[in-house]
């Protein structure tokens, strides 16, 4: 799978990312490419990994790894009308 978007944080660079991966059963591997904006020209291209397995119906969790740090990631899809 493929695809593109933008990121952002508050007090932080954004830019867009571009996103590939694959999947198999309930197991999903994404290779994530972040491109700082204009404004943050100082800034290379970073790249991080996520390895998940689907937990329940709209979760998934996994791991995000990313210049050498390994970190817990829960994704969970909402609805419209569901409580954040």
């Amino acid at each position: 799978m493929t695809g593109t978007g933008t990121f952002a944080g508050e007090a932080a660079a954004g830019g867009t990312l571009a996103v590939s991966g694959s999947v198999r059963n309930d197991s999903l591997r994404l290779q994530v490419v972040f491109i700082y904006g204009p404004r943050f020209t100082s800034l290379q291209p970073d790249t991080a990994s996520f390895e998940g397995v689907l937990a329940a119906r709209d979760t998934i969790d996994g791991t995000l790894t990313g210049r050498g740090v390994a970190q817990s990631v829960q994704l969970v899809r909402l609805r419209v009308g569901d409580s954040p």
